[in-house]
């Protein structure tokens, strides 16, 4: 009798513990996310177990999650961010879970602001290796604001990693914004990059380059591949005249710049100072 009442007490008290979640009802009075599976957000209790795919009701409009969400234990920033092909749209979720009668992650209690008007940001790609770089007047660490601000006169650069290139003739958007229907080029629109050294052939400033990039290879330029420069008219080059792709897929010097004659003669000045200075001539 007593190991069976011993045994009751156990299971009330386990029962207890893991019981039912309660939930905040201030999510749904905020109207700001909405369920993508079969679990109802507006439910106040769930059982044990249960879990819910939720995320922001107007994310095809650039509302996502904000900083404060995306901060909480548990939530995985990568879900919300993964580009899906296939809607041509960040997922932009988060799952919920009842473990026991705590929501994990919680993103229920104490929470004043779930979506802001904004863009999640943009993911590093596995498979184009892609990188975002956002001028400072784009992005904010603010708790109740989304991570990248809807700016329609900042954009954001759309590169390769380091150690990668464009592919030849790839034709991605170079840059990008978030506006009020979120990123203006969608992520299916970005550079295909490539392991290789990134083109440098064009003309800049009366600099022409003597070689042209490889056609039988996806990148423009691989390991061992040099280019060699040269300065139009009168104009005298500053810097090596030949480059090299190294073997971590980078310039193993910058290209040279071509100056004018009265610039050539300034620097070349400067040069023999520090030469002279260095030797001890000059005190």
């Amino acid at each position: 009798m007593l190991f069976y009442l011993t045994f009751c007490l156990i299971t009330v008290a386990v029962h207890k513990v893991r019981g039912t979640c309660s939930r905040d009802e201030t999510v749904e009075a905020a109207k700001v996310a909405e369920q993508i599976d079969d679990k109802p957000i507006n439910t106040d209790t769930w059982a044990d177990g249960e879990t819910a795919t939720i995320r922001c009701k107007d994310y095809a409009k650039s509302w996502t999650w904000t900083n404060s969400i995306r901060a909480l234990s548990g939530v995985d920033t990568n879900k919300i961010d993964e580009y899906n092909s296939s809607s041509n749209k960040q997922l932009g979720y988060i799952v919920v879970k009842c473990d026991g009668n705590t929501f994990k992650p919680d993103i229920f209690t104490g929470q004043s602001s779930w979506c802001a008007l904004g863009c999640a940001p943009i993911p590093e790609d596995t498979n184009h290796y892609w990188k975002a770089t956002y001028p400072d007047d784009t992005v904010t660490t603010v708790r109740t604001a989304a991570p990248v601000n809807v700016n329609p006169a900042s954009y954001v650069t759309i590169g390769c990693r380091d150690g990668y290139a464009r592919k030849n003739n790839d034709n991605g958007a170079r840059v990008t914004k978030c506006d009020v229907a979120g990123w203006i080029e969608p992520l299916s629109s970005f550079p295909k990059c490539v392991p290789g050294c990134p083109d440098v052939t064009a003309t800049v400033d009366n600099r022409v380059a003597l070689n042209t990039k490889r056609s039988e290879t996806e990148a423009p330029f691989i390991t061992g591949d040099t280019i060699e420069f040269k300065c139009q008219g009168s104009h005298k080059m500053v810097g090596y005249s030949t480059v090299t792709c190294t073997s971590l897929n980078t310039w193993d010097t910058s290209p040279p710049v071509c100056v004018n004659s009265a610039a050539w003669a300034s620097w070349s000045l400067l040069v023999l100072v520090l030469m002279l200075d260095c030797s001890g001539i000059i005190f």
